[in-house]
């Protein structure tokens, strides 16, 4: 073997610590470029466990703006319940630059749920079927009284027992309205048939001891009421049953003129009100009932002083066709 001269050995040498200064610097710029972000490192991929759930997300991305068609696909898969992905329905853009199906909330529900909506639910429907002109309704009705005590002899008792007895009849009817008038004949309005009659309806939640709602599935829903004990006097009104009943009255007896009422009370309790409610918000039917617990009064009949006590119950349903 020749042997090699000096000068091509300090070649070999000098090319040596070119190489190895180049790689000092290539390492040092490399690892300032990762500590600051300007580059990353590649990271090992492992495959999901042949057990673990996974999703896959596909990506459509267009490669080409000119011809929106030509796109690629990207598949990322994530295992199934990964905190933070939230997955919607549809895409944002279809084929052909065409708008994609986007995701919808389901609606919310129209099934009022608290006391105070329930309340305000069963005003508006019965106020929205008093406005209305043009309907058929079919009531049924009965006013149950007994009589607990009368002062004034028989011939008193004879005429409180035929004044209750009229009172107390069972009464159905059919009512067809055109433009609010009864085609019948009657005097009954759409006003007047629906209680509180000759004016608007106003369930206060106040008065309210109960009250649930519950969806029928067929597009209509129940509300079921239960008022509070209240007392109604001559002087003065039980206000929460007044704004949803028609409550007693000295004038709906229809009292002949020769008895005088100076005094009069009633105790209702456990009044309760069930009424299905259509999806355009009026009534498809009614039902009250109204027990009076106590009542009675006082006055002057053929100069006869008269004390009476008493106990009965109102209950009635109206079903409407529209």
């Amino acid at each position: 073997m020749d042997k090699i001269s000096t000068k091509t050995l300090l070649k070999v040498c000098a090319g040596c610590v070119a190489v190895i200064w180049i790689f000092c610097i290539g390492l040092v710029l490399g690892t300032y470029f990762v500590r600051n972000g300007m580059m990353t490192l590649p990271e090992t991929q492992t495959q999901p466990s042949p057990t673990e759930s996974t999703t896959q997300i596909v990506i459509n991305m267009v490669t080409n703006q000119a011809t929106p068609t030509t796109t690629e696909q990207v598949t990322i898969t994530l295992p199934t319940g990964d905190s933070g992905l939230t997955t919607y329905a549809g895409n944002q853009q279809g084929q052909n630059g065409e708008p994609g199906t986007t995701a919808t909330e389901a609606p919310a529900s129209k099934i009022p749920s608290t006391k105070e909506d329930i309340a305000k639910a069963l005003t508006d429907a019965i106020n929205a079927t008093k406005s209305t002109k043009n309907f058929t309704a079919s009531r049924n009705h009965n006013m149950a009284i007994a009589v607990d005590e009368i002062t004034g002899g028989a011939l008193v008792k004879s005429i409180a027992d035929s004044i209750i007895a009229d009172k107390g009849n069972v009464t159905n009817a059919t009512y067809t309205f055109v433009n609010g008038v009864d085609q019948g004949g009657s005097d009954e309005t759409p006003d007047t048939l629906v209680f509180p009659p000759n004016k608007p309806a106003y369930l206060d939640p106040a008065g309210v001891k109960s009250a649930t709602a519950t969806d029928n599935g067929d597009g209509t829903y129940t509300v079921q009421v239960e008022m509070n004990p209240e007392k109604q006097t001559n002087t003065a009104p039980a206000v929460y049953h007044d704004g949803i009943y028609e409550t007693i009255s000295v004038e709906s007896f229809g009292l002949p003129s020769s008895v005088n009422v100076t005094s009069m009370y009633a105790n209702y309790n456990a009044s309760k009100i069930s009424a299905v409610i259509n999806s355009d918000g009026k009534l498809k039917s009614i039902t009250y009932c109204m027990p009076v617990s106590e009542g009675g009064g006082e006055g002057k009949m053929m100069g006869i002083t008269v004390s009476i006590k008493m106990h009965g119950q109102y209950d009635g349903t109206i079903t409407f066709t529209y």
